[in-house]
């Protein structure tokens, strides 16, 4: 049975993250309803490896005004992050991105597949910055009319100015 978040707070939009698993912190976001933020799922900060076990975001019903989900800053080698089998939709036809990933490094993995992004999204799905080898693979996802791009990929420096590869 999924778990519904629908936060209120200051912010117009309520608050900003819904689930945040940030610096380290490995494991399992499934099967939530969140409405009513600013992102959806944030995961970021990663300079460990895994100490093993599940890494993924799978079966959520997600709903936000700037990003459903955003991952980056894998800094470290032997992760692997799965992102599958999530539906994304806008808040009011607002959200800017529907999954976001940015800055990836050598040999982290991230494979995205099996998601739908409902009509509205200005851009479906953001790799940003990438430099892994091993890669991100972007499979079998449903993107619906996104306003202006489906899948992007942009080859630019990122926050610890290294330019990614594609």
């Amino acid at each position: 049975m999924p778990t519904s978040i629908f936060p209120t707070g200051l912010e117009p939009w309520g608050v900003r993250r819904a689930i945040s698993m940030r610096e380290n912190q490995f494991g399992s976001i499934q099967n939530n309803k969140v409405t009513n933020v600013m992102v959806g799922v944030e995961m970021g900060q990663f300079t460990q490896p895994s100490p093993g076990g599940l890494f993924e975001v799978k079966g959520n019903d997600l709903s936000a005004i700037r990003e459903d989900i955003w991952t980056g800053q894998f800094f470290s080698g032997n992760v692997a992050l799965t992102i599958s089998g999530n539906t994304l939709r806008t808040d009011s036809g607002t959200s800017l991105i529907g999954i976001n990933v940015e800055t990836v490094r050598n040999p982290a993995q991230v494979t995205i597949s099996g998601n739908t992004v409902v009509a509205g999204a200005h851009i479906g799905i953001r790799l940003y910055s990438i430099t892994t080898l091993s890669g991100v693979l972007v499979q079998n996802n449903t993107i619906a009319a996104p306003l202006t791009t489906g899948v992007s990929v942009l080859n630019q420096p990122s926050d610890d100015g290294v330019a990614g590869q594609t």
